[in-house]
């Protein structure tokens, strides 16, 4: 089980955004996703952030499927929470709020990937579970 929480970022009121960034595409509509590919990446997340563009997102992702478990400590806003496995098809979809703070989100399953949106995105552009997420990675990422 892989845990997505605190990382030395906690209590520094920020987090490096200088993550890889690609497009990706889900149902009819493309996101411009951050790749967090390593572990200060993946811990530290959206968190310190004030506010999302409607069309971005994080794509975290792990060099194995695995069971991962996401929660929203120093997370300042809202956001939809999708697990994807390894053939990039949603496992489920979750709503986070920031005051749930340390309470968890864990996957129901083994997964690769999971995708940070803005809150409802996946209804409002009517992507569900099932549905699968096209994206290339750089060339040059290191998954650690």
């Amino acid at each position: 089980m892989v845990t997505i929480g605190p990382s030395r970022w906690q209590g520094r009121g920020h987090c490096p955004t200088d993550n890889p960034i690609t497009s990706l595409k889900a149902g009819k509509t493309t996101l411009q996703v951050e790749i967090a590919a390593n572990n200060e990446a993946r811990q530290c997340g959206l968190a310190f952030r004030d506010r999302l563009p409607p069309d971005a997102g994080m794509l975290f992702v792990h060099a194995e499927q695995q069971r991962l478990r996401f929660w929203m400590k120093d997370t300042r806003i809202p956001l939809a929470l999708a697990f994807v496995d390894t053939d990039r098809r949603i496992t489920e979809i979750h709503q986070l709020t920031p005051d749930m703070g340390q309470q968890d989100v864990r996957s129901s399953q083994p997964v690769r990937f999971a995708l940070e949106t803005n809150p409802y995105w996946f209804d409002t552009n009517q992507v569900s579970v099932g549905d699968r997420l096209i994206f290339s990675l750089p060339d040059d990422l290191v998954v650690e």
